[in-house]
Protein backbone atom coordinates (compact mmCIF):
# COMPACT_ATOMS: atom_id res chain seq x y z
CA UNK A 1 0.00 0.00 0.00
CA UNK A 2 3.22 2.20 0.86
CA UNK A 3 3.87 2.21 -3.13
CA UNK A 4 0.50 1.83 -5.25
CA UNK A 5 2.53 3.38 -8.01
CA UNK A 6 5.79 1.00 -8.08
CA UNK A 7 9.14 1.34 -6.10
CA UNK A 8 11.48 3.53 -8.55
CA UNK A 9 10.34 7.06 -7.92
CA UNK A 10 11.07 6.05 -4.14
CA UNK A 11 14.45 5.11 -4.12
CA UNK A 12 16.91 6.37 -2.37
CA UNK A 13 20.41 7.31 -3.24
CA UNK A 14 22.88 6.95 -0.88
CA UNK A 15 26.90 6.58 -0.80
CA UNK A 16 28.20 3.01 1.27
CA UNK A 17 31.07 2.53 3.61
CA UNK A 18 33.14 1.81 0.97
CA UNK A 19 32.23 4.95 -1.05
CA UNK A 20 30.14 3.88 -3.47
CA UNK A 21 27.06 5.37 -4.90
CA UNK A 22 23.82 2.39 -3.92
CA UNK A 23 20.02 3.16 -4.14
CA UNK A 24 17.50 1.40 -1.87
CA UNK A 25 14.47 1.14 -1.36
CA UNK A 26 13.34 2.76 2.56
CA UNK A 27 10.20 0.84 4.43
CA UNK A 28 9.11 1.61 8.03
CA UNK A 29 7.60 -0.11 10.38
CA UNK A 30 6.17 1.41 13.93
CA UNK A 31 9.26 0.41 15.55
CA UNK A 32 12.20 0.23 12.90
CA UNK A 33 13.61 1.76 9.82
CA UNK A 34 14.53 -0.39 6.96
CA UNK A 35 16.38 0.24 3.31
CA UNK A 36 16.28 -2.36 1.20
CA UNK A 37 19.29 -1.93 -0.86
CA UNK A 38 17.60 -2.30 -4.89
CA UNK A 39 18.36 -0.99 -8.40
CA UNK A 40 16.09 0.78 -10.26
CA UNK A 41 16.15 -2.41 -12.72
CA UNK A 42 15.14 -4.54 -9.99
CA UNK A 43 12.76 -2.43 -8.88
CA UNK A 44 11.50 -2.10 -12.34
CA UNK A 45 11.39 -5.99 -12.73
CA UNK A 46 9.86 -6.51 -9.11
CA UNK A 47 6.47 -4.65 -10.41
CA UNK A 48 6.35 -5.95 -14.04
CA UNK A 49 6.42 -9.44 -12.43
CA UNK A 50 3.50 -8.70 -9.66
CA UNK A 51 0.53 -9.77 -10.73
CA UNK A 52 -1.20 -7.34 -8.40
CA UNK A 53 0.63 -4.49 -10.79
CA UNK A 54 -0.89 -3.41 -13.93
CA UNK A 55 1.09 -2.93 -17.17
CA UNK A 56 1.72 0.58 -16.44
CA UNK A 57 3.25 -0.16 -13.19
CA UNK A 58 0.19 0.68 -10.68
CA UNK A 59 -1.40 -1.07 -8.16
CA UNK A 60 -4.51 -2.75 -9.52
CA UNK A 61 -7.80 -1.05 -8.36
CA UNK A 62 -9.85 -4.40 -6.69
CA UNK A 63 -6.23 -5.42 -5.59
CA UNK A 64 -6.06 -2.07 -3.56
CA UNK A 65 -9.26 -1.99 -2.19
CA UNK A 66 -8.68 -5.92 -1.03
CA UNK A 67 -5.85 -4.78 0.79
CA UNK A 68 -7.74 -1.64 2.17
CA UNK A 69 -10.48 -4.14 3.35
CA UNK A 70 -8.42 -6.54 4.91
CA UNK A 71 -5.89 -3.57 7.10
CA UNK A 72 -9.52 -2.04 8.12
CA UNK A 73 -10.54 -5.31 9.61
CA UNK A 74 -6.99 -5.51 11.21
CA UNK A 75 -7.24 -2.05 12.92
CA UNK A 76 -11.41 -2.97 14.01
CA UNK A 77 -9.73 -5.70 15.82
CA UNK A 78 -6.93 -4.26 17.42
CA UNK A 79 -9.23 -1.35 19.24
Amino acid sequence: MAYPEGFEEYLIKYVNKDGLYQSGLPFETEDKYFLVKMTREEANSLIAEDDDYDDDGNLRDEVKEEYEDRHAEEDDLEE
